[in-house]
């Protein structure tokens, strides 16, 4: 059910107001405490609503009554009688009536009636949670080999991929809806991109991305998924950092990570180079050519001598590895993955190596210079312009 188009949401809900919606349950649930999980699966519901509404949604109270319907519905499926009664209290105090209840009822309805009552739909954060979970499993395994990446590092991923998923979702419905791009390709998009930036561990890489996944999510997608949450990231912390009104994603995370996220985002350049500079055995994937598996090969055997011949080098490699057997956007661009961008792309693989730690160097250098700027701007205080309400925890 999840599995819907940007064109069909945008049909029965303009961009703006459905930004304004969400950003609006993401303030209100994140006042009254309630978990994530159930604001993906009230975004979800919202979504799918546009997405079979006959004509636009209209504007005015109408409208409000329904981003109100679908938090009730939400909250009474899977939430808890506190939830619920802390709900039922919110929607009295910002309705703006005395008798709010009849308008709110008809649009849960309404809403019920037109998703033919299938409310408890697995959501993209639902998978999120679900590879999450199997990550902190290989996480497990690594610890008691001794690495680095400890059960601390896979926490700050997981929260990363999470603000990341929630951040495109709410940003960017068409590259992440797309034509129907399944909830499990913005999963794997999400929580790759944060395994990018925070360099986790090769096997780590390997376990999400299984070629049988990746098939079904389309790797193509995910590439263009990764690109479009990327991209948003760097504009909201642009905006943030100028001093504009940034986006309610951001705001909501930096105040649960005490002002800061930690880590910058990755440049474009940056994204295409980890991209190609790794392996995923996709020998039954159509898009994969030959000249994609001697880069592969190339890059087992680095592998192969990271025990013996890399010495301190072993972590610094495994982290550079990543899908070289993925059309990237930059290849796209070049014209495909043939000739001359074939042999280029080989080259390139063979001399990531050699290139890799000035790379990271530079990499760290610009992260630590873009925090630093972007932290001596952060405001301390909640939004509240432009009309929205900036809750907090006495609103509930």
């Amino acid at each position: 059910p999840l599995k819907i188009t940007s064109s069909s949401v945008a049909r029965g809900l303009d961009d703006v107001r459905r930004r304004d919606a969400l950003e609006w349950l993401i303030q209100a649930f994140d006042a009254l405490d309630f978990p994530d999980t159930e604001l993906f699966s009230a975004f979800a519901l919202l979504d799918r609503f546009a997405a079979l509404a006959p004509a636009p949604i209209p504007v005015g109270p109408g409208a409000f009554a329904v981003v109100l319907a679908a938090m009730v519905i939400v909250i009474k499926t899977n939430g808890t009688h506190r939830f619920l009664e802390r709900a039922k209290r919110l929607v009295a105090e910002v309705s703006g009536s005395s008798q709010p209840w009849p308008s709110v009822r008809k649009a849960e309805l309404c809403m019920l009636q037109r998703v033919d009552f299938c409310v408890c739909t697995p959501t993209s954060r639902d998978l999120l949670d679900r590879l999450v979970m199997e990550a902190a499993q290989t996480t497990a395994q690594l610890a008691q080999e001794g690495e680095t990446w400890d059960a601390d590092c896979h926490d700050k991923c997981a929260d990363l991929a999470k603000f990341l998923l929630e951040l495109g979702l709410v940003h960017e419905p068409e590259a992440l809806y797309g034509p129907g791009h399944p909830p499990l390709a913005q999963a794997i998009a999400a929580l790759l991109l944060a395994m990018l930036v925070l360099r986790a561990p090769w096997k780590c890489v390997k376990q999400l991305c299984d070629a049988t996944r990746m098939r079904e999510a389309g790797s193509q997608a995910v590439v263009n998924l990764m690109e479009a949450m990327r991209e948003r990231w760097c504009q909201e912390e642009r905006r943030g950092s100028s001093g504009d009104n940034g986006s309610a994603v951001l705001e909501k995370w930096l105040r649960r990570k005490g002002g800061s996220l930690g880590v910058a985002p990755p440049l474009a350049c940056d994204l295409d180079y980890l991209l190609l500079g790794g392996v995923l055995d996709l020998a039954e994937e159509t898009t994969v050519t030959a000249a994609v598996r001697v880069a592969a090969g190339v890059q087992r055997q680095h592998a192969a001598c990271r025990g013996s011949q890399c010495g301190n080098r072993r972590s610094e490699a495994r982290t550079s590895n990543i899908i070289a057997a993925l059309p990237t956007p930059a290849r796209q661009r070049g014209g495909g993955m043939r000739g001359r961008n074939s042999q280029a792309s080989v080259s390139t693989t063979t001399s990531a190596a050699v290139a890799l730690e000035q790379r990271q160097q530079q990499q760290q250098r610009q992260q630590q210079a873009h925090q630093q700027t972007f932290a001596s701007n952060l405001s301390a205080s909640p939004r509240s312009a432009n009309g929205k309400v900036s809750w907090t925890a006495a609103n509930a």
